[in-house]
């Protein structure tokens, strides 16, 4: 049954995986569940103790309109329940839509099914079986994109009793609710699972779950689908999945620390969300795509001891003194001085996502996340020195130095004694440019002494030498990540890419 799915089209994904993840983990908190495969068939396929196939769409329109998006969800669900039946599929299917929208939907009527909208065919009798249906799905279905596959599926096999069925096995499942309160609700749900032996207790252990949970998920889109061996590593069971979470809960691991850093990227998200109701859509859609390749790329840094060095590098403003050791101690405290620097790399996450968006801006007239091309600029990888690995490194393109940092949570408490932390530790690697966000702006030199940089004009001080040891400041005020600031675009390579302060400039004006 797994031939065809290895080439799923990436246009038919949800717009932000979170929520298919989210759907998947509940299934495999269903007592009923024998398994789950993420993204195989449709975007959750669960298989039950009563032999009983679950073929789920999940999709989250928080702002959106899912009415206008029925059709082709319904073509895409009857695509996959008709090209099960001429496969001789033996169990009982059950397509689902689990949905989150403002609008309410219901099914069409059969009549409504028929016509050219949807499946467009209207045949009473049942088309004749072929001999071959793998091989003739192969030769004229699995090389088209799913458009036309589906079409000519419906114009070779569709008929009006197979389309009752579908229309009577069809449910849509509307009970979900808003995404933060529904991974909340999972994480309920996760941490009454018995975990002798546990070592993560509080409010830290629904959070350390849920991350693990996810990444348990996520692990599965890496394998192939290609072959029987590679299908039975794509399953998620029920049995396996407790037993990851009880071993990973029951000792001192890294992936705990990467599991919290995920649940910070989606709280971080839930931020922006729940803060600007006039986020727009297309702005929203990019967003939660950058939140889930950002969720992956923190969970693998967190998830290794030099990694976690690396972004504490980055973002703490404590003295360097506070984190000397800090490869050395161990993982419960190392857990606990990450926890503590939650506010900075909230902060620097955000500054990272706006200024993704604001340089990506010609992918908001387009459909999100459907080129390769699309997904990389979509990635924070995509900006980062690999080379660098004390801290991390940036490079955005149009950028006039190639090796960046953002310096997050500045603001606030004693400002000058932040930047007296930063300072030593900055002057040991030397960055090219802070982004900063405490009022400071300029070019410096790394001899110089802090308190003499604290003491300059902060609207521009620059020095003249073309010294190997000179580094620019960007204040970053021009660059809006309030909850009014989501919607703005800012050209980014006419102010903090090319030294040109766009507050300085409104000022002498």
């Amino acid at each position: 049954m797994y031939h065809g799915e290895e080439n799923r089209d990436a246009s038919s994904k949800i717009r932000g995986f979170l929520f298919q993840d989210l759907v998947a983990i509940s299934k495999l908190l269903d007592e009923k569940t024998v398994y789950v495969i993420p993204e195989y068939i449709e975007d959750v396929f669960v298989y039950t103790e009563d032999k009983t196939a679950y073929v789920i769409q999940a999709k989250y329109y928080p702002k959106g309109d899912i009415k206008g998006k029925h059709k082709d969800i319904i073509r895409d669900l009857y695509y996959q329940y008709l090209r099960l039946e001429v496969k001789k599929y033996t169990e009982k299917v059950i397509p689902v839509l689990a949905v989150y929208s403002l609008n309410n939907i219901t099914k069409p009527a059969l009549s409504i099914l028929q016509g050219e909208d949807y499946i467009n065919v209207n045949r009473e009798e049942k088309p004749a079986d072929i001999e071959n249906p793998e091989k003739w799905l192969e030769d004229n279905v699995y090389s088209e994109k799913k458009n036309d596959a589906a079409t000519k599926l419906f114009e070779k096999f569709a008929y009006n009793e197979s389309m009752r069925k579908f229309l009577e096995a069809y449910k849509i499942d509307p009970e979900y609710k808003e995404i933060e309160q529904y991974r909340k609700d999972i994480g309920d749900q996760l941490s009454t699972i018995q975990i002798d032996g546990c070592v993560i207790e509080g409010e830290k252990r629904k959070l350390i779950l849920l991350g693990l949970a996810i990444q348990y998920i996520q692990k599965r889109y890496d394998e192939s689908m290609e072959g029987e061996e590679n299908f039975e590593k794509r399953k998620c069971k029920r049995t396996e999945f407790i037993e990851y979470l009880r071993q990973k809960m029951c000792t001192e691991t890294e992936e705990t620390i990467g599991a919290y850093l995920r649940l910070i990227v989606i709280e971080c998200w839930e931020q922006i969300q729940n803060g600007s109701d006039l986020v727009d859509e297309k702005v929203s859609d990019m967003l939660e795509c950058i939140r889930d390749y950002t969720a992956q790329w923190l969970f693998e840094l967190g998830s290794n001891v030099q990694g976690q060095r690396q972004l504490l590098n980055t973002v703490s403003s404590q003295n360097q003194s506070k984190l000397e050791n800090f490869c050395e101690m161990p993982i419960t405290r190392r857990r606990e001085i990450i926890c503590e620097h939650y506010d900075s790399i909230n902060d620097f996450l955000k500054y990272l996502w706006k200024i993704m968006i604001d340089i990506n801006i010609e992918i908001l007239s387009q459909e999100i996340e459907t080129t390769d091309e699309q997904r990389k600029r979509l990635m924070p990888q995509t900006y980062i020195n690999s080379y660098e690995k004390n801290y991390i490194s940036l490079k955005f393109p149009g950028d006039n130095v190639v090796d960046g940092v953002i310096l997050a949570n500045i603001l606030g408490g004693s400002t000058k004694t932040k930047m007296t932390a930063i300072f030593g530790r900055m002057k040991e690697f030397q960055p090219q440019k802070w982004y900063m966000e405490a009022g400071y702006r300029g070019k410096y030199l790394y001899t110089m002494n802090i308190s003499d940089i604290k003491n300059l004009d902060k609207e521009g001080y620059e020095v003249t030498a073309t010294d190997p040891n000179k580094f620019e400041i960007e204040c970053m005020e021009c660059i809006d990540v309030d909850m009014d600031g989501w919607n703005k675009i800012e050209k980014c390579n006419e102010c903090i890419f090319d030294h040109k302060c766009v507050k300085l400039k409104e000022k002498k004006e």
